[in-house]
């Protein structure tokens, strides 16, 4: 049962990563695009690039084998 649990917090870490990761992109298409303002473009940035760097560490740092997830510091 937690190896179930900790998959499925393995793959949640992993979905919010890849959806930050794909709006800061995509907002960079569309500035690029001109169809964005730049200002827009960031605000997004600056708003989901730290969720997209803690869930990207918690990602890769999550275990399949321990439910405890290792500290990090700040």
């Amino acid at each position: 049962m937690t190896a179930i649990r900790d998959h499925t917090k393995k793959s949640e870490y992993k979905t919010i990563t890849f959806f930050c990761a794909s709006t800061i992109l995509l907002s960079e298409c569309a500035t690029w695009l001109w169809t964005l303002p730049k200002i827009f473009c960031a605000l997004i940035t600056i708003t989901l690039f730290p969720c997209f760097v803690l869930s990207l560490f918690l990602w890769l740092n999550a275990s399949e084998k321990e439910r405890d997830i290792p500290f990090m510091g700040y």
